[in-house]
């Protein structure tokens, strides 16, 4: 593959992908800082506006309509155009031609009408880091922001929410939009999310078991006790999940092992009154592999238990019949709704 380190090979690699687009009988040819469609005896004339990148910034001003190329003789050609400026630009009546393979061109003498959306991604994104699922704990941070919240949401509201670092952020919601599960503006604003494929997605990468250490333990009185006496540790950090979590929401089945998740495993086991048993557990205690499985919980009854979006993908994810339970989780997810936040007074609310 040509690398992209000169205006010259740009044009080429634009050239290319145009010239396999064009209909049969069109020819491309570039000059100096032009580049003509001809067909017959006509031809059309571009003036070649090359930006070998466009910044952040930058694409926010043409999606505003500012510093636009100049005319509808000039075209536009770069490395790549994310799809929110494309939609912009098209609005504008913008010939481009990037790099990945994006077209619009519309000439009318002689007339040619090119569109095309291709599915590539940047050409040029670094190839050591990148995102193609939503393994590791910063992808997790990201997903479970945008199963939680409403959107719009702001780059900066997930980051902060999040506690992921900017570039894992932008990772992952570069990789969530590529694939059709997120849409952003051409500001890059998050504008809208398909939760349940987002968090069926998600299941493919974490796992309430795989990913985090599990410590085994039986409660001598039974999952009632266990219950009770979790009422009186809220001073400990602690997370209730999976059937007995579920409960709450959408009773599916009989629980007959509580799971918690707890930074303090060997303090809330002692207060528990558990003991720890490497077979015919009925209490497991899990060590968070990070901080989001213990954010955005909820009280029920004197009990924390774990945000829905969490107990569906450890459902998922979970052995014997607990998929099917976060199946059913799940559907009574997309009938309510109304599980998720809205963040009315941004920059002031926290994930804790």
């Amino acid at each position: 593959m040509r690398t992209l380190n000169s205006k010259h090979d740009l044009i080429q690699r634009t050239v290319e992908s145009l010239c396999s687009n064009l209909p049969t009988g069109v020819e491309v040819t570039v000059s100096g800082g032009s580049l003509g469609v001809a067909t017959g005896d006509q031809m059309f004339v571009f003036k070649l506006d090359v930006r070998q990148a466009i910044s952040a910034a930058a694409q926010a001003r043409l999606g505003l309509g500012v510093d636009l190329p100049a005319s509808a003789e000039v075209l536009l050609v770069t490395r790549y155009l994310p799809k929110p400026l494309r939609s912009k630009l098209r609005e504008f009546g913008v010939n481009f031609v990037d790099a990945a393979g994006n077209i619009n061109i519309h000439v009318t003498a002689p007339l040619i009408v090119v569109s095309v959306e291709a599915k590539g991604a940047d050409p040029a994104r670094p190839a050591g880091r990148p995102v193609l699922s939503l393994k590791g704990v910063p992808a997790s941070k990201v997903t479970r922001v945008l199963l939680d919240y409403e959107t719009p949401l702001d780059v900066a509201d997930v980051i902060r929410l999040s506690g992921a670092s900017r570039a894992s952020a932008y990772r992952a919601l570069d990789y969530l939009q590529e694939i059709g599960i997120i849409e952003r503006s051409w500001r890059g604003l998050v504008t809208s999310c398909d939760w349940a494929k987002l968090l069926d997605l998600w299941s493919d990468s974490y796992g309430v078991l795989s990913s985090n250490r599990i410590r085994s333990f039986i409660a001598p009185r039974g999952l009632d006790e266990v219950m009770s006496k979790l009422k009186s540790v809220q001073e400990l950090d602690y997370a209730l999940t999976g059937t007995l979590a579920a409960a709450n929401y959408e009773a599916y089945a009989a629980g007959y092992t509580a799971i918690v998740y707890t930074p303090q495993i060997d303090e809330l086991a002692k207060r528990l009154g558990i003991r720890e048993s490497s077979t015919g557990g009925n209490v497991l205690l899990i060590e968070p592999n990070s901080d989001f499985q213990l954010q955005n919980t909820t009280m029920f009854d004197g009990v924390r238990v774990a945000a829905v979006s969490q107990i569906a993908v450890d459902l998922l994810t979970g052995p014997g019949r607990n998929p099917e339970e976060g199946k059913a989780l799940v559907r009574y997810m997309k009938e309510r709704n109304d599980w998720r936040i809205e963040l009315r007074h941004r920059g002031s609310q926290s994930a804790a």
